[in-house]
């Protein structure tokens, strides 16, 4: 899958939590999100907001509303973060409410990070299952389709 099938799948299907999705997608997901996160961070320098600005009191009201910006982006690309997951690991023939496992993990010092680690190269690495499987047909087939 290349990337600018993988984004938009990304999207299309941000509600859909069955089936199953494909390392590739999951990486070039991963990518833009990280492409989207460092442009942000850009847009944050360059108005001069750094971890400072609030404390001492010098962001203006247009720097709260590209911040309420920068939140409003974020939470808008949680969910289909989330539902891609739960197909990631629905490919690996798991089930999808291991990312609720592992999000609750994430509460817990060291065990946390240590936890985000093995989901993030689990996620980014793992091989499907070859062929059908409970969560749905195999997307490396000729036949399967994100559309």
């Amino acid at each position: 899958m290349g990337p600018v099938t993988a984004v938009y799948s990304f999207f299309s299907r941000t509600l859909d939590v069955n089936g199953r999705s494909r390392r590739s997608e999951y990486a070039w997901a991963l990518i833009f999100n990280v492409l989207v996160a460092v442009f942000i961070g850009w847009l944050l320098i360059s108005a001069g907001l750094d971890d400072t600005a609030f404390d001492a009191g010098h962001a203006s009201a247009g720097s709260e509303v590209l911040i309420w910006t920068v939140i409003l982006i974020a939470l808008a690309l949680c969910v289909p973060w989330t539902t891609l997951q739960i197909r990631r690991f629905h490919d690996m023939g798991q089930t999808g409410w291991l990312v609720a496992l592992f999000l609750g993990l994430q509460f817990v010092p060291v065990i946390g990070l240590i936890a985000m680690l093995i989901q993030f190269f689990w996620l980014l690495l793992g091989s499907g299952t070859a062929g059908n499987n409970p969560y749905g047909t195999d997307p490396r087939t000729s036949g399967a389709s994100v559309f």
